[in-house]
């Protein structure tokens, strides 16, 4: 077994306790999730697959401890780690079973952080039963929950990959693959609700407006759409985590992704047609201020590992693995003693009701605001049309 071998399984077994001392403290369908979710996604691997992880020890021993779901699309392996190989699919993050864990321990962090799975004024709604959407649900921790928590109400979650735990789910909670940067697979106005969260490294700029634009056209009028996204701009960094910090914010850049898309989302949310738009702005500890600062330090330190290839990119400082797993310790103390934070955005808000002058005014806002962006991007004049968007629904002209 390899030396990078070694050091994933140490840094598994690492995270497995931590999540196990998490469980403890969970819901009971939680620990159910957390018990056999990985037990019911298992791979048979193609050919191309088997004959590609033979070309080293390392990639070898990796393959053979994963136990990710196939749902039919390519995949590649990149320092021992499985990612997709689909040119439609921007996600940055790896596609295995240490991905599905750090994602059942970000919810639970963020479920503790925020006491709560949703902000968006529905519970009433939910509990008497309406149609919701969990986009881009990734292992379904969340969309699991919900449906435990409200089983009057139908939960659909979506995903390009199929590592939801089908054998343990509600009666009515459903799962199908699709690409949220696309055509979504659903007809107009089929949802009451819509939840979306933490797709800021699977999304390009492109991807984000056709995004909002679909959710727009599901989202049944009245019905509420809610988005949480962070920055990637964190306040009272010191210089080491300030040097990672820039590599990434370059890194997606290059990418077209949207590193500060957390605090764009309320105006890009006025300029596709929503109203009521309600933005909350938190502040998420890093290694500082007691468990929850220590927990998200620790999926902060595992993501940053996973995106090391694309910052090395553009830090060559970055390219040796010992030397940047020591550059993040080191940023770990930092953050710690700088009290450095995440900024956290939530962003709910409601399509507005069936009227025809309000559906075509909205329509002409999206497709103008669209148009200048690609024509001129430095242009203020999608902020200006969202001001007066604002404006146009406080008077009630098109209502």
């Amino acid at each position: 077994m390899g030396a990078a071998s070694s050091k994933n399984l140490l840094l598994r077994k690492e995270r497995r306790q931590k999540i196990d001392r998490n469980e403890k403290k969970s819901s009971s369908f939680s620990k159910k999730l957390f018990r056999r979710a990985t037990r019911s996604t298992v791979v048979v691997a193609s050919t191309d697959e088997t004959n590609r992880l033979s070309d080293s020890a390392d990639r070898s021993d990796c393959y053979a401890q994963s136990k990710s779901t196939s749902s039919g699309h390519r995949y590649r392996y990149l320092n021992g780690r499985r990612h997709h190989d689909d040119e439609e699919v921007n996600y940055v993050l790896p596609n295995d079973d240490d991905e599905v864990d750090r994602n059942h321990q970000q919810h639970w962090v963020l479920r503790h952080i925020f006491q709560c799975n949703f902000h968006a004024p529905v519970h009433k709604q939910l509990e008497n039963g309406i149609q919701v959407l969990d986009s881009g649900c990734g292992p379904a921790t969340w969309t699991l929950e919900m449906g435990d928590a409200y089983p009057n109400s139908k939960f659909i979650g979506i995903d390009v990959s199929a590592l939801f735990p089908e054998n343990i789910k509600p009666p009515n909670v459903e799962f199908i693959t699709g690409n949220i940067a696309k055509n979504i697979p659903f007809d107009d106005n089929t949802f009451d609700y819509i939840h979306q969260r933490l797709v800021i490294l699977g999304l390009t700029e492109k991807d984000w407006q056709n995004n909002l634009k679909e959710l727009y056209r599901i989202l049944k009028p009245g019905g509420y759409l809610e988005l949480a996204e962070p920055v990637m701009d964190m306040t009272d960094t010191g210089p080491l985590t300030k040097e990672y910090e820039t590599a990434l914010h370059s890194a997606l850049l290059y990418r077209n992704m949207c590193p500060n898309i957390g605090e764009q989302l309320h105006d890009r949310l006025i300029s596709t047609g929503f109203e009521n738009v309600t933005m909350l702005n938190r502040q998420i500890p890093i290694n500082h201020d007691g468990k929850a600062g220590e927990l998200w330090w620790q999926d902060f330190k595992y993501v940053s590992l996973a995106l090391r290839p694309i910052v090395a990119k553009i830090n060559s400082d970055f390219e040796d693995p010992g030397k940047f797993e020591t550059h993040l310790e080191n940023c770990g103390i930092e953050c710690r003693n700088y009290k450095t934070n995440v900024k956290w955005f939530i962003n709910y808000a409601q399509k507005p009701p069936s009227d025809k002058n309000a559906t075509k005014f909205h329509s002409k806002i999206w497709w103008f605001n669209t148009y200048v962006s690609k024509v001129c991007p430095t242009s203020c004049l999608p902020f200006v049309c969202s001001q007066l968007y604002k404006t146009v629904l406080t008077i009630g002209i098109y209502r």
